[in-house]
């Protein structure tokens, strides 16, 4: 084994307890185009004195102006990240969004198309046409989801290889980061639809060429390029999109997996990729995608929301799965947001406790059966499992529900103060009910007196709709690892088709 390699395997593992992706909106918007302190106050200052090993910030979308801006009058964001990052004591690297389709909506804001030359020249380049689209919607519609991402370029033509070749040669050669990352997430099409599969030997010879390139500005610069790579929730997945993360493992292609678009983060199986993984010397970080909490917060209500607990509830199930530590993807979004779900510095303490599992131990949880909607799924759905809600009630589904808390051990020493079953159900008239089952145990829940919540996003107002069931349990027969919850008609309940499960949750409350 070479020298380089040797350095470059050692470096992968160094300690990343938390890897926060900043998508450096905020350095290209005109607020703080005057004042740099700005842009670091609000995306990076509180990573200062944290858990947090790693910063990845976003390069663009693969043309020389990132996102067609041009560079700010007050200097170079870039720089400005890795100077900030080398003050701090905190890795850093450039993060290329491998695909980036934010220009298909044409017909919206036509300047984001029209700014990118070669995809205006060169049509044949993309997996898909300019024309109008329908609606979104049903996102397992292959038109509504070709809507939104038509604008990819199709990495089975050698020019597109060529293309993103020469932006992430100038982008990290001009650059002095640690390391390089390939965002395959956002946004997950990579070849005209059915073609992937076809096509999975052609993006390892990509990926190659770039491990080859970092290598060779490696050399140059006298100390190794890592690179790391964001992709589907499991091996599976990533494969239908085209990207055999195996392979690249197996070549010695890759240094870091970051698994999942974070849009599955209580339940995903991320123990597939760390077998897969750490079988290949390879270190694994699940994602969290906070984009999640706001989407949650408008559907279901803003005291049903609780940012914090949730991310130390998903962050929890990522441990309890192996992972090498936690990887998080538009955690300002939540704040940035407005009022919907708090202050920076209520959302941000979370940097001080998820990056270390014996610092959760005893901290206050939510544990969520997934059922995310929204528009974005429509062209993430590729990249992400199904989500578990919602069900009709008349089904009697079993639902799996991952807890991460040792909840046993915390119920017997004495250091658990109560665990709440929470069930919220839609299209339940008055006078019905519902039974509710943890682990084939019968939990006795009742109407929350609660009423409805609303929450306003953006100018928007939406109403928690449906009814809350409480209940409290004990463990056993709640345990960690994957519980069954089982949620079924009740006394008087007409059993209508239009019932449905919408929320499964488990609120973990410590003394």
């Amino acid at each position: 084994m070479n020298k380089a390699l040797t350095e470059r395997r050692a470096l992968r593992w160094r300690n990343r307890r938390i890897i926060y992706n900043d998508d450096a909106g905020v350095a290209w918007s005109e607020t703080a185009k005057g004042d740099p302190h700005a842009i670091l106050d609000a995306r990076f200052n509180h990573c200062r004195n944290s858990l947090v090993d790693s910063y990845f910030f976003c390069v663009g979308d693969g043309r020389d102006k990132p996102f067609g801006h041009d560079m700010p009058p007050w200097g170079d964001p870039h720089q400005l990240i890795i100077d900030a990052s080398r003050s701090a004591g905190i890795e850093v690297f450039a993060s290329l969004r491998m695909n980036d389709t934010h220009d298909a909506s044409w017909q919206e804001k036509p300047e984001r198309f029209a700014s990118y030359e070669l995809k205006v020249k060169r049509p044949d380049l993309l997996i898909g046409e300019r024309r109008e689209y329908p609606a979104s919607g049903d996102p397992l519609n292959p038109q509504c989801h070709l809507g939104r991402i038509w604008s990819a370029f199709d990495y089975a033509k050698q020019e597109v290889h060529a293309h993103r070749l020469a932006f992430i040669k100038n982008i990290l050669s001009g650059y002095d980061w640690d390391g390089f990352e390939m965002d395959f997430c956002r946004f997950p099409a990579y070849f005209k639809m059915g073609e992937a599969l076809d096509n999975v030997n052609t993006m390892t010879d990509f990926v190659r060429q770039v491990r080859e390139l970092l290598n060779q500005i490696g050399a140059e610069r006298g100390r190794p390029y890592l690179l790391a790579v964001r992709v589907a929730d499991t091996p599976q997945l990533s494969r239908r999109l085209g990207l055999d993360v195996e392979a690249w493992m197996s070549q010695d292609l890759i240094d870091i997996v970051i698994a999942g678009a974070g849009f599955n983060p209580y339940a995903a199986p991320f123990g597939e990729f760390v077998e897969l993984g750490h079988r290949f010397d390879v270190p694994v970080y699940p994602c969290i995608d906070a984009m999640y909490l706001t989407w949650f917060a408008r559907r279901s209500g803003r005291e049903s929301s609780r940012p914090v607990e949730r991310l130390r509830a998903m962050a929890s199930n990522m441990w309890l799965e192996g992972a090498d530590g936690i990887y998080f993807f538009n955690l300002f979004v939540p704040i940035e947001a407005g009022p919907v779900l708090g202050k920076p510095a209520e959302i941000y303490r979370v940097l001080n406790e998820v990056g270390e599992f014996v610092e959760l131990a005893n901290l206050d949880k939510i544990y969520q059966a997934e059922c995310l909607r929204s528009s974005t799924s429509i062209y993430l759905y590729p990249c992400s499992l199904p989500h578990q809600l919602p069900a009709r009630l008349i089904d009697r589904r079993a639902i799996p529900l991952k807890i991460g808390d040792a909840v046993e051990r915390h119920q017997k020493d004495g250091s658990l103060k109560e665990l709440l079953l929470r069930i919220r159900v839609t299209d339940l008239d008055d006078e019905e009910s519902i039974e509710a089952h943890v682990n084939a145990v019968m939990v006795d829940v009742r109407r929350s007196d609660k009423p409805s919540e609303s929450v306003t996003h953006r100018g928007r107002s939406r109403a928690a709709a449906g009814t809350w069931f409480e209940g409290l349990v004990t463990a056993p027969p709640v345990h960690r690892g994957i519980n069954t919850i089982e949620v079924a008609p009740g006394l008087g309940c007409l059993g209508k088709d239009a019932t449905a499960i919408q929320d499964v949750q488990l609120r973990v409350c410590y003394e």
